[in-house]
């Protein structure tokens, strides 16, 4: 039997290990270092004979390996829930002492469960947010993965390539992150464990494609995923789809059903109390509002989003919401207040990953300021948002943070001007040659 094998496959690779010898040190005219990998992994294809052999060449009597499986089992068993128990520890908020602990648990490459391991590790480290750490433990994972039978099943390599794409989204590489998810749906075991990883996957590529200007690819691929919806039992990927499906739609101005996709989301969100999704789509609800220039329902939804703040964890998501907030304000010509949620969104700027959000905060207050006068402080902000932008490459931010930087200028400085509408000029040719 496949367990039966991946079970010997393992404690031979373990021997072998201990007497501290390399897979070709067993090599000979009887037995290829091919076919010793095929046995180790646990692989059926291997005649018996062989796996005799290699067990005989390793001092391993083949009698005990029944009493060794059942043993092994136990083992196995414990220690995988032992992983079980460690994930839910450091998703809910122990990162640092899920870390330290698997840390003195010491486990080798011999376990048959090492890179579920390796994937906890960089879990620890994402939770913690130490990105390029959970990047390198990821992909070591990845790499030695399809060496352990036990965990192909388990969907780990995709698992492993969806937060892989998540630190890149978290470092503004939306690329990357496009690039990872995509490895993590091919990779991905129909016939293997967690089933709503695959939908997560999609969510994300859908995501990473609308960050990348791609939007009709983006909402081709969640509407396909409603097609099954009813099928989909995930309460967290069900949101996910609401909300994708929802900014696909107001990027394409079609407010009014985003806004009803919005709505359908918070009654999911509200039912299964999800207090920071719910946020979030209050928040987007909003910003669908603003859009509309609907001002009066917008303000509804950002000050039901603030009166949400405290029963929210996640405090890098309130930046977005004092942003939208103050572009309401700026809207309504209400300065005061414009000037107030802005300063609370930029207060936020060390605790979120998203760039564009940041752009955005320091914009829409160097807006602020130009329209009430102020051209000095309002290029003050303009600026640092400019650097922002170029040092991420968006260039529809530049060219938009650029025209309001030459309106202030045309007042202030004649020299500054000129020179930043030859750069104007220059962002909208690059623009136009992407078209």
């Amino acid at each position: 039997m496949l367990a039966d094998r991946v079970l010997l496959g393992t404690q031979l690779r373990k021997m072998r290990k201990e007497q501290k010898k390399r897979q070709e040190d067993f090599a000979d005219e009887m037995i290829s270092i091919a076919t010793i990998s095929l046995i180790e992994r646990g692989l059926p294809n291997v005649k018996e004979e062989k796996v005799e052999y290699y067990a005989d060449k390793l001092g391993f009597r083949l009698e005990e390996a029944p009493n060794l499986a059942e043993e092994e089992r136990k083992k196995e068993r414990l220690f995988l829930f032992h992983l079980y128990a460690m994930y839910d520890q450091v998703d809910l908020g122990e990162a640092a002492e899920g870390f330290t602990k698997l840390k003195k648990m010491d486990i080798h490459d011999t376990n048959p469960y090492y890179p579920v391991y390796l994937y906890l590790m960089a879990r620890c480290k994402i939770m913690q947010r130490e990105f390029p750490p959970a990047q390198r433990i990821l992909s070591e994972a990845i790499l030695c993965i399809d060496k352990y039978p036990l965990v192909v099943k388990m969907n780990t390599k995709s698992l492993c390539y969806y937060d892989l794409s998540k630190t890149f989204f978290y470092n503004n590489d939306f690329r990357n992150a496009l690039s990872y998810a995509e490895e993590g749906i091919k990779a991905f075991q129909t016939n293997g464990e967690k089933k709503y990883l695959l939908y997560s996957l999609l969510i994300s590529k859908s995501l990473y494609l609308n960050r990348l200007h791609r939007s009709e690819e983006a909402l081709n691929i969640i509407d396909d995923l409603w097609e099954n919806i009813d099928s989909i039992k995930n309460i967290f990927v069900l949101l996910n789809m609401y909300e994708s499906k929802s900014s696909i739609l107001q990027t394409q101005q079609r407010y009014e059903e985003a806004i009803i996709i919005t709505k359908e989301g918070l009654e999911l969100a509200r039912y299964n109390l999800f207090n920071d999704r719910s946020f979030d789509l209050w928040v987007l609800l909003g910003r669908i509002y603003l859009c509309k220039k609907s001002l009066e329902e917008a303000e509804i939804c950002f000050l039901t989003a603030i009166s949400l703040k405290k029963r929210v964890d996640k405090d890098y998501l309130f930046m977005n919401l004092h942003t939208q907030l103050g572009r309401l304000y700026i809207m309504s010509k209400r300065w005061n207040e414009a000037k107030k949620a802005l300063t609370e969104a930029i207060s936020y700027k060390e605790k979120t990953y998203d760039n564009e959000h940041i752009i955005s905060s320091f914009y829409y207050m160097g807006y602020l300021f130009r329209e009430i006068g102020e051209m000095s402080m309002a290029m003050k902000y303009f600026q640092q948002a400019q650097q922002l932008a170029k040092e991420h490459d968006y260039q529809e931010y530049q060219h938009k943070i650029h025209l309001e930087m030459a309106k202030c200028l045309k007042s202030l400085d004649q020299k500054q001007f000129i020179n930043c509408l030859v750069d104007l000029f220059e962002i909208e040719l690059e623009l136009v040659s992407k078209l």
